[in-house]
C-alpha cells in the first residue's frame, strides 16, 4: 500500500514579491497567496481580509482581475494549476447571503470563497487554518463494503432489471437489450 506524505500549505511570500515588481495591486498588506503542492502541481490559494461587507462588495473584483491577469495567466504554466487556485476573501463582519452567492457564484477566473462573520484576531495562522479546512482537512466518511455480486445487488434493488438481464444473457441480444433500454428509460 503506498502512502502519501501530506505537505503543508505554506505562505508563499516569494510569489507575492514577484508580483508586486509588475503589480503593485500586490503590496496590499491585506493580501496573502497560499500554495500547497499535490503531486506535480502547486495549489494556490489568494486571501484578502476585509473589515466590512461594504468594503469586500466595493473591491473583490480587483483582487479576482489582478489575480488572473498577473499571476493565472502570466506566471502559471500548468492548466492543472490554473484551475486549481482559489480566492479567499475574509470578511470580519456578518453579510448578506445574496452577496456572498453572488461573489462564489462568479465563474470568472477562479473559485471564490468567502468566509464571513470570522470573529477575533485574522492572523497568517487564522487564514491558513480557514484554507486548510476549506480546501484539504475534509472527513472522509468510510462505507461498509458489499461482499455480494454486482448481479445480487442488482436482483435484490431492481428486479426487474435483473429480469432482463437474465434475457440478455439467454436470447436475441438486440431485443433484449431493446426491452433493457425501454425499461431504464421508464424507470
Amino acid at each position: 500500500m503506498k502512502t502519501f506524505l501530506k505537505m503543508p500549505l505554506i505562505k508563499a511570500n516569494a510569489m507575492l514579491d514577484k508580483l508586486s515588481q509588475t503589480d503593485s495591486f500586490f503590496k496590499d498588506p491585506a493580501i496573502s497567496c497560499w500554495a500547497k503542492k499535490q503531486g506535480k502541481i502547486s495549489i494556490y490559494s489568494f486571501a484578502m481580509v476585509f473589515a466590512t461587507a461594504e468594503e469586500l462588495q466595493a473591491n473583490y473584483k480587483a483582487m479576482r482581475d489582478h489575480v488572473a491577469i498577473s499571476f493565472q495567466s502570466q506566471v502559471l504554466e500548468s492548466s492543472a494549476e490554473r484551475w486549481n487556485l482559489y480566492l479567499f476573501y475574509i470578511v470580519q463582519e456578518k453579510m448578506a447571503h445574496g452577496l456572498k452567492q453572488e461573489i462564489e457564484h462568479d465563474k470568472f477566473s477562479t473559485r471564490k470563497i468567502v468566509c464571513a462573520n470570522v470573529e477575533g484576531i485574522i492572523d497568517e495562522v487564522r487564514i491558513q487554518a480557514l484554507i486548510e479546512a476549506e480546501l484539504f482537512d475534509f472527513p472522509i466518511t468510510q462505507r461498509p463494503v458489499s461482499t455480494g455480486t454486482l448481479r445480487g445487488l442488482l436482483d435484490s434493488a431492481h428486479p426487474a432489471v435483473g429480469q432482463v438481464l437474465s434475457k440478455f444473457a439467454d436470447a436475441d441480444k438486440t431485443a433484449s437489450l431493446e426491452d433493457l433500454l425501454n425499461l431504464l428509460g421508464h424507470e
